[in-house]
């Protein structure tokens, strides 16, 4: 059955006319609040209904709550080198009650390892295990996935933590959710970066049954069917994870961004009509690729996916535009952005306004300061064929027409020569 989206409507139903029990409709309007993000397969059958919801459909709710039965899970955490984050990690998911918790090493040299056989003292559902790094992360996972006992899966990263602010427990959410669809359905929690960034849409709980198999050396995709390109069924749920991976100089110091750009360049050989990687290997290797070549894998992918109906590949093409935007935007040349914009607005591209109302923005103040930049030049050469201004009212020796030089280099945000202008028209007593 369709899960109800809408937990306002809860507010509508009279218990006491209907005999409903309070605290059963009190636990499902509470237990809908976790959700934070339904992928658009499920929102084209769901979100449309829950605009309209009928009583019949919270009594089917309410019956459905009589089939929870209790869940197995594992969470499965892939590490290497992990010294400074694993410890923390695996601590702060003890709370949760996984039925086991498999590490899989995948070389380590550093503490990692002794830190792990430390732990498996005091947790003894912790599983270690050894495999050789062969620079795809979708093996490793898939081998964890083989590993597993427990009907449920949950992949967790070494340096994330679980922040443990939820009324329910990581069991009972997923529990009550997995009465409400079929065995396809993932859940994604809720990933909070350290930039405080939230991610509600990267699919990390699976159940096993479902036949799922990662493809793709980083960034890994869930897929049945190594052939078909699609977004697996998911919902966000407001289960908090931190994360500290992407931190600036943790990305630089393990040089994630080199990493990232060969392996997705393997993902690219093996499958070059899969978009995806191509928008990947453009938002991961902007400062390392030409430009000349990102441009063509931006405009192989708006190729690919042109006129194509599946939301995986018009997700693309727009991620695509906005790339490219991106791009002519570092490099100032922004009068390339003006048919991407509109394109994306023409189509109502299902990003966030503030996403393309930013862009929007930025490429308005790069032709202020292009315009800046002009005005300068004009006004130093005007200077030049002014040295002398014998009849102005303001400044005989034209330091008014110095004081809008300094303004325009501060303007331009060349700082240097906007002091030495200051510095100069102060000495001249010009300025006070």
């Amino acid at each position: 059955m369709d899960i109800i989206y809408d937990s306002s409507t809860f507010d509508l139903i009279n218990h006491k006319e209907l005999c409903l029990d309070l605290n059963q409709l009190a636990y499902l309007k509470r237990m809908t609040k976790y959700i934070t993000n339904i992928s658009n397969d499920i929102y084209k059958n769901i979100v449309t209904k829950s605009l309209d919801l009928k009583i019949e459909d919270v009594l089917d709710a309410l019956e459905a709550l009589e089939k929870i039965q209790p869940i197995t899970i594992s969470a499965i955490i892939i590490c290497m080198n992990e010294e400074k984050y694993i410890k923390k990690c695996i601590e702060s998911i003890q709370s949760c009650q996984f039925d086991e918790i498999i590490v899989v090493d995948t070389g380590s040299t550093d503490n990692t390892i002794d830190i792990l056989h430390s732990l498996q003292e005091q947790i003894p559902q912790l599983k270690i295990y050894h495999t050789e790094w062969k620079n795809d992360f979708s093996k490793v996972r898939n081998y964890g996935l083989d590993l597993a006992e427990s009907e449920w899966v949950f992949f967790i990263d070494a340096d994330e933590y679980y922040l443990n602010q939820e009324e329910h427990s990581i069991k009972e959410i997923i529990s009550f959710f997995s009465i409400y669809y079929n065995d396809d359905l993932c859940m994604c929690p809720n990933i909070i970066n350290s930039n405080n960034h939230e991610l509600y849409n990267n699919p990390r709980i699976l159940k096993r049954v479902a036949g799922y198999q990662y493809y793709g050396n980083v960034h890994e995709m869930l897929r049945k069917n190594k052939n078909s390109y699609d977004f697996v069924p998911n919902i966000g749920l407001n289960i908090k994870f931190g994360h500290d991976g992407y931190r600036n100089d943790i990305f630089i110091t393990k040089d994630k961004e080199s990493r990232n750009v060969d392996l997705l360049m393997k993902c690219i050989e093996m499958e070059p009509n899969n978009p995806l990687w191509k928008c990947y290997l453009v938002r991961d290797g902007m400062r390392k690729l030409s430009t000349n070549y990102i441009i063509q894998l931006c405009e192989e992918t708006i190729n690919l996916c042109e006129a194509r109906e599946n939301y995986f590949f018009t997700y693309c093409y727009y991620w695509a535009h906005t790339l490219l935007i991106d791009l002519y935007i570092s490099m100032k040349e922004i009068e390339k952005t003006a048919p991407l914009i509109k394109n994306l607005r023409k189509n109502n591209a299902g990003l966030d306004e503030t996403d393309i109302y930013y862009r929007e923005q930025l490429i308005y103040l790069i032709k202020i300061e292009k315009d800046l930049e002009i005005k300068l030049n004009e006004v130093k050469k005007y200077r030049e064929n002014h040295s002398k201004t014998n009849g102005s009212a303001l400044n005989t020796q034209g330091y008014h027409l110095d004081d809008l030089i300094m303004r325009l280099n501060y303007f331009n945000h060349n700082m240097d020569e906007y002091h030495q202008y200051k510095n100069y028209l102060y000495q001249l007593n010009y300025l006070v």
